[in-house]
């Protein structure tokens, strides 16, 4: 049995600003502060550990704070193409209070962190500064084609659960999170055309990012009865993939919405696919959109996917037919 307790705070202030017809400011900054606590009483009847019961912190009382500044220009070429760029710096502050406590494998929370990420992982309180920036440019190309081409890179803090889970359950045995993980740095370029027809409208976009330090899930090391720990490392990795969709116009109220979409990912430090990466997907379906103030609708989805046998073992994966 587990007894847990999340609260969730956060606050944004954007402002919009226009030095001149053709160029549009936005500059704010947000903050979002996460606590979880949580204990689990588990009944242990066979060894290891000694029969007993247990109770220890799955979520040892830790909370991440998140204060960021943005700003982004937006301007308007002359041949009515936009051009868009962005910046934002984040600091992101990770911390654990029950750190000393005791848990059914280990004397303290920290020791089953160091047990499986060495003793760097002893330090769990964490203080990142972390920044991104991206481009965006939109190409008009008549009035019923326009392009697009956009780049960034962006980074992302490891979370509060991919940080701090001590012996949560999980899918054959348990989870442990790592307070040593760096943050993931993604470099990303994308490009795609949307047309605008009068019976069908249409998009395809592809994009390929490489991700430096990608947080991986994957089976870190087994307990003494044999039940798969599972954890969190640093690896390289790269994403690519590509989606088409739009909808077939029918009349004013009846639409067609559909689409097709697919992603790969390939862990380039151990040379396996990357795990939990869907597969070949479809969805097609048929919309009504009443013509009312109200503008109430009705839509039924026929979703599809195809086999996958892009996965990964470590991570405790079987290939789907």
């Amino acid at each position: 049995e587990a007894v847990t307790e999340t609260k969730s705070l956060g606050a944004r202030v954007a402002t919009g600003w226009r030095f001149d017809e053709a160029h549009r400011w936005s500059i704010g900054g947000d903050a979002h502060r996460v606590m979880r606590d949580g204990t689990r009483t588990r009944g242990v009847k066979t060894c290891p550990p000694c029969p007993g019961i247990y109770r220890d912190p799955i979520w040892p009382d830790a909370s991440q704070l998140q204060t960021g500044l943005f700003v982004e220009r937006t301007g308007q070429r002359r041949n009515g193409g936009r051009f868009r760029i962005g910046l934002r710096v984040d600091r992101v502050a990770s911390e654990i209070d029950r750190g000393g406590e005791a848990t059914p494998f280990d004397p303290t929370v920290r020791d089953g962190y160091t047990r499986y990420y060495g003793e760097s992982a002893r330090d769990t309180d964490r203080d990142e500064w972390l920044f991104s920036g991206n481009v965006l440019w939109r190409i008009p190309h008549g009035d019923r084609v326009e392009w697009f081409v956009s780049g960034g890179c962006v980074q992302r803090a490891a979370s509060i659960t991919e940080r701090f889970y001590a012996y949560a359950p999980a899918p054959g045995g348990f989870q442990v999170g790592n307070p040593g993980l760096e943050p993931e740095t993604k470099s990303e370029v994308g490009v795609g055309v949307d047309l605008y027809g009068d019976q069908v409208e249409l998009g395809v976009h592809a994009f390929v990012a490489h991700v430096e330090d990608y947080i991986l899930e994957t089976a870190i090391d087994a307990t003494p009865t044999g039940q798969r720990v599972r954890g969190f490392v640093n690896a390289d990795a790269i994403l690519s993939g590509g989606e088409l969709e739009g909808r077939w116009l029918l009349s004013d109220e009846w639409t067609v919405p559909f689409n097709v979409a697919f992603v790969y990912g390939r862990n380039l430090d151990d040379h396996r696919d990357l795990p939990r990466i869907p597969p070949l997907t479809g969805r097609i379906g048929i919309r009504y959109d009443a013509a009312h103030r109200l503008r109430p609708w009705v839509e039924t989805i026929l979703r599809a996917a195809s086999d996958q046998d892009q996965v990964d073992p470590a991570y405790g994966e079987a290939e789907t037919p």
